[in-house]
Parts: structure tokens; sequence; C-alpha cells
């Protein structure tokens, strides 16, 4: 059994917690919200009409906003917050870390993950540190009452997980990994990969959000009279914001050959397009884009972020879709494929756009990236500068 900290109080969290918990580990909350956390946790298992399945209900160990507390006795710490808050969080943690081997990961491989974990680990000359990515979050989770209630409605038929050390993937599938998901679930075991850019380049959110709102925008302008004028981001999934998707996946997937053809020693099986993704994760026989996101069981209900600024309701610029996935995705693909000399139209499209509703400067005239974009999604950011220093 571990001690496990949770840093966040995402959805992720309220999943997390209680499955790991009533397995024996010890578990742990770091969060900006201590006293709004209930000593005992509850996530419930639902089916997708709502009816109630099981249960998961365990006591945590401690809940506090400490990283002086919880981050020294810790022996696995697992971010379930969103992914611009990594750099922040990863510096904290790395900070406080004690002297003995700690593995530090986050249950959403998104926006290179083990390069701030390195970056942060040499500057506080913490050699004991090992980063790991789980590459989708294993279960459709919600949050039903904040540090009490959660919903999922089950664990992803398979799971990855990046790091590079064989060993230890086996040391942390011994126990934690299963008890995540398929020692409740019977199903989701995770499967090994030796590279974080497999994560970085086939999370899926990254070209899912991005696309939708920006067909959302072309086709309404991005404003309504009022919100109940707003498509539902999945439900009201059109086919424009298919058509844009499945080209900002082929962008994706030009990068992602050039990667595949710069070594035989990393186990690329694992970066996948869509589609495939989307099959391989669920165990499903999807047909095409359009009918995964229409005919959704569980993703129907989700709103599309929307922000009422005098009479107009907008795209919120303010959420995290922009921040995660356009500066933690789309820019950080867009300089893989500058370095490799790929074009990408519906990439550039996408942040020509998102940069008018940001009021920054993300392309430049020659559709480069600005020099002075002062962002963590650049690879340059943890002085990684060329694309095989990225894949080392």
């Amino acid at each position: 059994m571990h001690n496990i900290l949770i840093v966040g109080g995402g959805s992720s969290a309220h999943t997390a917690a209680p499955l790991l918990a009533m397995k024996g580990h010890s578990v742990s909350i770091l969060t900006s919200r201590p006293n709004d956390w209930n000593k005992e946790v509850l996530s419930k298992y639902i089916t997708e009409s709502g009816e109630e399945i099981q249960r998961f209900s365990a006591q945590l160990d401690k809940v506090s906003n400490s990283y002086e507390e919880l981050v020294p006795d810790s022996e696995i710490i697992l971010l379930c917050i969103p992914v611009y808050q990594y750099p922040d969080a990863l510096e904290k943690v790395i900070k406080n870390a004690g002297s003995k081997k700690i593995f530090v990961g986050t249950v959403y491989g998104q926006g290179g993950f083990n390069w701030m974990v390195d970056y942060y680990a040499r500057k506080y000359n913490k050699e004991n540190v090992t980063p790991f990515a789980i590459g989708l979050i294993p279960w459709v989770c919600r949050i039903e009452k904040y540090g009490h209630i959660g919903v999922t409605y089950g664990a992803k038929v398979n799971n990855v997980i990046s790091i590079q050390d064989e060993n230890d993937f086996n040391y942390l599938n011994g126990s934690f990994l299963p008890d995540l998901c398929e020692n409740h679930f019977k199903q989701g075991a995770f499967h090994y990969c030796n590279n974080f850019i497999s994560s970085t380049l086939s999370v899926d959110n990254q070209i899912i959000h991005t696309s939708r709102m920006y067909g959302l925008s072309l086709s309404s302008g991005g404003a309504w009279g009022k919100e109940s004028d707003v498509p539902l981001f999945y439900k009201d999934y059109d086919q424009r914001s298919a058509d844009l998707l499945q080209s900002l996946d082929a962008d994706y997937e030009l990068i992602r050959e050039h990667i595949r053809t710069l070594s035989t020693k990393l186990n690329f099986s694992f970066m996948l397009d869509y589609l495939a993704l989307e099959r391989f994760s669920y165990g499903a026989s999807t047909p095409d884009i359009l009918s995964s996101f229409k005919n959704s069981p569980t993703l129907g209900a989700i709103k599309t972020p929307v922000i009422q600024r005098g009479e107009k309701v907008l795209i919120d610029d303010t959420h995290r879709f922009f921040f995660d996935d356009i500066y933690f995705g789309l820019v950080l693909a867009k300089w893989i494929a500058l370095e490799a000399d790929i074009k990408t139209p519906t990439i550039d499209s996408i942040l020509l756009w998102a940069q008018g509703i940001l009021g920054d400067v993300i392309l430049d005239e020659q559709g480069r990236l600005n020099p002075n974009l002062n962002i963590n999604g650049i690879p340059t950011r943890w002085n990684i500068n060329t694309i095989t220093e990225l894949l080392n």
C-alpha cells in the first residue's frame, strides 16, 4: 500500500480518492479549498440513465492546502488539475519532495508533462523524482457535491501510462494502477508506453475542444442573444465541427508520422489518431466523428462554455479550453511542426482565431510562433530546443 497525494479538487480527484482509499492506500488531498472537503468521500457509479450501480466510499487521511505538510511523506503524487496549472503545482511539489524515491504523475498526459518535471527536478536537485503520465482520464466522471460526492459512468476499457523505465511501470502496476480501475470495474487495465510524446500528441481534448469552439464560432459568430440559444457542446455537434476535427487531426497525423521516423527504440503504438484512440480506449466500433459525440451517452448534457458580456452571450475566453488546449495543445504541436517544416493549415486557422479571442499574438504574419510568446506550453520554456531533445 502507498501514501498517495492527490493534488487538486477536480472531478477526477472525486473519483480517484475513494477508489484508491477503499483499497487500503493512505490518500490525502492537497487543495486550495480544504474546508470544503469531507473526511469521507463518496463516488457513485451510475448508468447512462442515472441508475446507481455501486458506491465507492472511503476515509481520507489528510486534507490541506500546505505542500510543506503533505508532499514530503508521499510516495505517489497524482495531479488532478487543469493542464495550465501543472507548472506552478509541480514546482511546489518537487521543491518539497523528500529524499526517498517519489513518483509524480498526472491523471491526464497533455502538455509535455515530463519536461516540466525534469526541469524542476534539475532546478531543485531532486534526482529521486520519477514522472509518469496517464494518457486519458481513466473514467468519465463528474462532481455532484464538491468535496463530498463524485459521479462516474465507469472506466475506460484500456488505459495507457507513459513512464520511462519498465521496472517502474511494473512497480506501479503491482497495486496503484489496478486500484484506479481494474480492481473496481473489471476493465481498464494499464498498458506501458516508454515515451511521453505519445501522450502529448494523442490526447484528444486539445483537438476536440478547439475544433468545436472554432466550429461554433464559424457557425454563429461566437455570440448568442441568450444562453438557451447556445448549442450544447456535444449533443448538438454538427458536421462542420466534425470536419474541422478531422482536418485538425490530419495536421497532427503529419506531426505524428514525422515523430515515428525519428526513433526505433521508442514504442509509438499508442500514439493514435482521434478515432483509433476512441476505439482503443472505449472498446467501441465508433463509425465516424459526428456519431461519436451526438450518440454519446455520457456527454450529452455538457454545455458550451460561455460568458455574459453586455447583451450578448460569448464563448468564454477565460475557460480552460483555451489555456489548456490552445497554449498546451495546439501551440505545442505548432512548435514541433515548425521544427520539422510541416504545414499545418487547420492548426494555423484555429490559432489565428483564438488569438483574436484572447487578445494575444500567437502567430506572426509569416505563420511562425511569436518569439515573444512567453507561455509554458512551448518546449523551449523547459530548455528543450530541438525535436531530438524533446524525444529524449
